[in-house]
């Protein structure tokens, strides 16, 4: 499928269904049994599923990337990867968003660095 056009679903309520550019989530965010889906052209939407369903719907088809339990990442609008708090974690920081910043758990860390090889 062409990444330009991938579009899906976010289930707002159960009686509402918006259709979203992938190209513009930035990245999804789980807040207990839901989603917080942030946008570059727009407010977060809140999905009533779960980061787990979302990322099976954008993963296989955008270039998201689960980067922690919590956090889903469009690849496309990363903007840094660094050293959080000069340890030995690192972070992501987004380029849309206000430049959002999201943790990268270690052990998807590699996986966030084989991405970007070619």
């Amino acid at each position: 499928m062409d990444r330009g056009r991938l579009k899906f679903l976010a289930h707002v309520s159960d009686g509402l269904r918006q259709a979203i550019d992938a190209n513009d989530v930035v990245l999804v965010e789980a807040e207990a049994d839901e989603t917080r889906i942030i946008l570059a052209s727009g407010p977060a939407i809140r999905d009533v599923r779960s980061i787990a369903e979302t990322e099976a719907i954008l993963a296989s088809e955008a270039n998201f990337l689960r980067v922690h339990r919590s956090y889903l990442v469009n690849l496309d609008h990363l903007h840094q990867v660094r050293r959080r708090n000069q340890g030995r974690d690192w972070e992501c920081v987004m380029s849309t968003d206000g430049g959002a910043v999201v943790p990268v758990s270690r052990d998807r860390y590699t996986s966030l660095l084989e991405r970007f090889r070619g």
